[in-house]
């Protein structure tokens, strides 16, 4: 314990000399132009290799900022830094309501869903159903046309796939001790759900491939074998019947992107990249998953879950709660993902790896 105490007071040390070296002797215009390198060389990797061992903690580093509780750490230390020892001025005061407002929106559990359920429709490329088609209560003798609009929105598409992809990254967590079993983590619907898929697709005459897209667990030491999700997620399938010969490992998915280009390189082998594909993953980042598939030539049908959002005029209709108008942990949950996902949609428009464009 001396010892730890001891490594953590001489790094405390060596890191104060360097700051009073650096803020001493070097001029501030060289460490502007020092930092706007660095970040323009992260850039150029980003671009480059975005798996890259120095990309991915650094994007979590200047994406943090853009996030809901990232704007309001960076808001409230401005507002520190305007306090003084007898008061406190009015920019403080305004960054400190603009922080607490801030704070407030990104929790509200109704905000949360509302945003969600719009990226979730985007994503299955829907329009919001007319409350006529909703009111069974409704007595009234409507049009051909009305009742044709109705029974498009009712219509379930029953599609005739030869490939199912699940875009399985971070769906579970492994069996290690002193656990019993291999856990499904809140996105582990996608599982289930392609599971369901594959006994539809039996029923409708298919049996088709199913394609298991994830990289090695990246919170794991050890070998890569013995970090592989595809692995475990695979043997969650075949309990949930599944055969094992028609299932394809792809340990190369490290994002959607990696995944749709393995995925097109595995269904060329097999004469299959013209076939339909039921592309299976959560409803927030469904919309940027189908476009960047779609974006290789791949004939993509949209299979969404792991929903937040809520159809409005749906029976039953979701009641509103006393507890949806306070402040949850979950609400930010939601919204962060939704900002990460925003992000993501940038990078990749940037990339051009999204078709059409968005």
């Amino acid at each position: 314990m001396f010892l730890l105490l001891l490594r953590i007071l001489l790094w405390l040390i060596l890191l104060g000399l360097v700051y009073f070296i650096v803020a001493k002797f070097i001029p501030k215009v060289f460490l502007a132009s020092l930092g706007t390198i660095i970040i323009l060389t992260i850039i150029g990797l980003a671009f480059y290799n975005p798996n890259n061992i120095l990309v991915l903690p650094t994007w979590e580093f200047l994406s943090f900022p853009f996030k809901p509780i990232g704007l309001f750490f960076i808001l409230m230390i401005f507002a520190i830094t305007k306090i003084k020892k007898d008061k406190i001025d009015q920019t403080a005061k305004i960054l400190i309501g603009i922080s607490l407002a801030l704070l407030l929106l990104s929790t509200s559990p109704i905000l949360a869903y509302q945003l969600a359920k719009n990226m979730e429709m985007e994503g299955l490329g829907i329009k919001p159903i007319p409350a006529k088609c909703l009111n069974q209560n409704n007595n009234d003798i409507i049009s051909d046309q009305d009742f044709m609009e109705c029974f498009e929105y009712t219509l379930i598409p029953q599609d005739i796939a030869s490939v199912i992809v699940l875009l399985g990254k971070n769906t579970t967590q492994p069996n290690l001790p002193y656990r019993t079993q291999i856990q499904i983590n809140n996105t582990g619907d996608r599982i289930l759900y392609t599971a369901q898929l594959y006994k539809q697709q039996l029923q409708l005459g298919s049996n088709p491939f199913v394609i298991i897209s994830a990289a090695p667990r990246e919170d794991l030491t050890g070998s890569e074998e013995s970090r592989l999700e595809t692995i475990d997620i695979a043997v969650l399938l075949q309990e949930l019947g599944i055969p094992p010969e028609q299932i394809i490992l792809d340990s190369k998915g490290f994002d959607v992107r990696k995944s749709a280009v393995e995925t097109e390189k595995i269904l060329k082998e097999r004469d299959l990249n013209t076939q339909p594909i039921l592309l299976v993953t959560s409803g927030l980042n469904m919309s940027r998953a189908n476009l960047t598939f779609v974006n290789l030539g791949l004939n993509i049908k949209p299979r969404p879950t792991d929903f937040y959002g809520f159809q409005s005029n749906a029976i039953p209709e979701k009641k509103l709660r006393i507890q949806d108008f306070f402040p949850s942990g979950e609400a930010l949950v939601i919204n962060t993902e939704i900002v990460e996902e925003f992000l993501a949609t940038i990078y990749y428009f940037l990339r051009g790896w999204l078709s059409p464009p968005v």
